[in-house]
């Protein structure tokens, strides 16, 4: 199976970052480019992701990205707030094409372009600057005053890797991309679907105890 591309469009992986998109600017982007999905996503602000979409399985493949989650029909109406978060799904040279175009519109976002697997089209993420899971764990880090060092992290997939880089002790999912792996300190011999997190941390830490 050909791996997805996965293509951050204007850097932002390691410069300075803001924590939201401006409430202002996440309606704009929605103005612009939400009609040509058919399907979206977006952090409302308040911890809920609001969705609109074309298929019933859309809501269960998006089901990990928050608690909270509601339908509707034109998320414009919905923002409360900043948000952290804007996915759009459409068809494939299409959602490359608003990728592109965002990408000189909005400069200060980080803008990604992901041929998806899931839905055989493609997908345009926008992001605060600098945002990745990296930056959260070198926050988390700094507000519980510990290194990198000092904490275990897990992957499987291209957004792992800045977290990755962050200087933690790195285990990858068995099925994690090459890249992962490549990253990796220990793999793990089961993957999320039989345990695979539960059962490295048995092995590594409570066995034989």
């Amino acid at each position: 199976v050909a791996k997805p591309m996965v293509t951050c469009l204007n850097g932002h992986e390691t410069t300075h970052h803001n924590r939201c998109i401006p409430l202002e600017m996440a309606a704009e982007l929605l103005v612009r480019y939400a009609d040509g999905a058919t399907d979206l996503f977006l952090d409302n602000g308040h911890d809920e992701l609001l969705m609109r979409f074309s298929s019933g399985d859309f809501p269960h493949l998006i089901r990990h990205w928050a608690s909270r989650t509601r339908a509707v029909a034109d998320a414009r109406e919905h923002l409360e707030s900043d948000s952290g978060i804007i996915a759009l799904y459409g068809p494939e040279d299409e959602m490359r094409d608003v990728a592109v175009q965002a990408t000189q519109d909005f400069p200060m976002l980080k803008v990604s372009f992901f041929a998806s697997q899931l839905f055989g089209g493609g997908r345009v993420v926008f992001q605060p600057g600098g945002i990745t899971k990296g930056t959260g764990i070198l926050d988390l880090c700094a507000a519980l005053d510990i290194e990198p060092g000092e904490t275990m992290v897990f992957g499987d997939w291209y957004n792992d890797i800045a977290m990755f880089k962050a200087g933690c002790v790195n285990v990858a999912m068995i099925n994690a991309v090459d890249e992962i792996k490549a990253l990796a300190h220990h793999v793990t011999e089961e993957d999320s679907e039989a345990d695979g997190v539960a059962r490295f941390l048995r092995g590594a830490f409570l066995d034989g105890v």
